[in-house]
């Protein structure tokens, strides 16, 4: 359980044993898995916003873009997994590891991934500046250098920080978490300030500026109406008034929920990984365990994520409409003409009524059309 015994399981393939290779393995399978899944995702937003002038041009689409391309970066990185990590030799009795360029790589591209935590920073950040503060798309347009800059120069920074620092943890190259960066020949400070205090910060800027969105959403009734937002009342029983969403303001709110969303089921679960305790690691009900699984598997997909609720309109507009197409076909259903009587007699009065319906209804057209010419 101490943090020694714990990396020499993490390490034990280096030494020939078989102790651990099933986490690992595990661990392994969901990245590449997940990173397959966030590539072929963001691949997909990438192309669908690239191909559109009028996208390329607009903000909010060119954030979304950089957020798509920053976790193709990163995913590709984690579909090689373990392959990166280095090959270890005895030199003078001591373990050594060689062949380090190749996991520094995939640590730097998988730093460098954070880059997408900055720029949905820059998205909750844009919503808030146009919603909220009221910022004109010209204002939004002549504000965009910071919007992708700032999020593109602090990734580089840190990835560039942490390349004298990446190492094998196990399945990946990157930064071991706190409990075992000593064990690992790490700075503790290195890891709090490469990867901690963004995530924080991070996490509490999108909190409070969503909470912001919100407020002004729901409680300023001028800006609203600025915004073509319809103000509606109702009356409860004792006579008070309460304020109910509007169509498009649910439709707002609920986009933005998604983002944010999007954001909270990846990130915090990584935050989470750089404190685990090494204490009953290799016990699979443990906490530890299940909190290590989740964050090799969600660390991936914030492009899978994205991509969703990019589409997420359009896709519950699809279901809406095959909803209503199959309801209408439903109720009307097809239509066969009544069965015709047997009998002369009978076929005589059909043949009758025929006519003397055609001739209502070529009367009833021409009285139509005559109205409709007065």
């Amino acid at each position: 359980g101490s943090p020694e015994c714990t990396a020499q399981r993490l390490h034990s393939q280096f030494c020939g044993c078989s102790y651990f290779e099933f986490d690992r393995n595990l661990w392994s399978i969901l990245c590449r898995t997940s990173g397959t899944i966030s590539l072929l995702a963001s691949l997909t937003l990438l192309v669908y916003i690239a191909r559109d002038p009028k996208k390329r041009l607009n903000t909010y689409h060119q954030i979304v873009l950089a957020v798509a391309s920053s976790d193709i970066v990163s995913s590709i990185w984690f579909v090689l997994a373990d392959i990166p990590l280095p090959e270890y030799a005895t030199v003078d009795g001591e373990l050594v590891a060689e062949n380090t360029g190749f996991c520094t790589a995939q640590g730097f591209f998988i730093q460098l991934g954070f880059s997408a935590m900055f720029f949905n920073v820059s998205l909750t950040l844009f919503y808030m500046l146009s919603i909220a503060q009221g910022w004109t798309p010209s204002r939004i347009q002549r504000g965009r250098k910071f919007l992708l800059g700032v999020p593109i120069g602090l990734g580089l920074v840190l990835a560039l920080a942490g390349i004298p620092f990446y190492q094998s943890i196990g399945t990946i190259c990157h930064l071991p978490n706190l409990f075992m960066v000593e064990t690992f020949g790490g700075s503790e400070s290195v890891v709090i300030f490469l990867a901690v205090v963004p995530l924080c910060v991070c996490i509490a800027l999108i909190t409070c500026m969503q909470m912001r969105v919100f407020w002004f959403v729901r409680q300023s009734e001028q800006k609203m109406l600025n915004w073509r937002f319809k103000q509606k009342s109702e009356r409860d029983e004792g006579g008070r008034q309460k304020l109910s969403m509007t169509s498009r303001e649910q439709k707002v709110f609920w986009q933005s929920v998604c983002y944010v969303g999007s954001f909270y089921i990846t990130w915090p679960i990584v935050l989470a990984h750089y404190f685990l305790k090494p204490s009953n690691y290799d016990d699979t009900a443990s906490a530890a365990y299940k909190v290590s699984n989740a964050a090799f598997f969600l660390w991936p997909l914030q492009g899978f994520f994205t991509c969703l609720v990019y589409f997420r309109p359009k896709i519950l507009k699809a279901m809406a409409c095959t909803i209503t197409k199959g309801k209408a076909s439903g109720q009307h259903g097809p239509k066969f003409p009544p069965a015709q009587p047997t009998g002369s007699t009978d076929s005589n009065y059909w043949n009758e009524s025929k006519e003397r319906k055609e001739e209502s209804h070529i009367v009833g057209n021409s009285t139509e059309s005559a109205a409709v010419k007065e």
